[in-house]
């Protein structure tokens, strides 16, 4: 079997990288792959969209004038929201809504004071809350500038 002299190159660097305490090419490597993908897919935390923000949906609860506007996963994950922390009341009423009687569309609970509308979309969830009555077609306004990140 031949050695090839590039082969004996890449290990002789190694080494002696290694000897002086430098990153070997792989380590370099290793790094740069991490970092383009921390670039191209951004974590958890970060928003993805600059639109999923409170601010943001402060504003769209004031336009709308509405409560609160908060956005979830399915599971109960908050995702932005207008000022609340949670919203697994919600989330469980709907999920036992549904259950029951699969075909529901969205899910509008009238209180004393407060309307609550529950919006399902694409594995997420549009929580409303509001002092008087919320429409379908407001809803889906709401919804249509959620997705766009537009104001009202």
């Amino acid at each position: 079997m031949r050695i090839k002299p590039w082969n004996i190159d890449w290990t002789l660097r190694n080494t002696f990288l290694k000897i002086t305490g430098r990153k070997s090419l792989s380590a370099e490597r290793e790094e740069r792959i991490t970092l383009l993908r921390e670039m191209l897919y951004p974590g958890e935390s970060k928003p993805l969209r600059p639109s999923l923000s409170k601010d943001y949906f402060g504003k769209l609860s004031q336009d709308f004038a509405l409560s609160s506007v908060s956005l979830a996963n399915r599971d109960g994950e908050m995702i932005a929201s207008s000022g609340r922390n949670d919203i697994t009341i919600e989330q469980d009423v709907f999920s036992s809504v549904t259950k029951s009687i699969p075909d529901t569309k969205y899910l509008l609970i009238k209180g004393e004071n407060k309307t609550h509308v529950i919006y399902p979309d694409n594995g997420s969830l549009l929580v409303v809350e509001a002092a008087g009555n919320v429409s379908p077609v407001e809803m889906k306004v709401l919804l249509r500038k959620v997705k766009k990140g537009e104001s009202a």
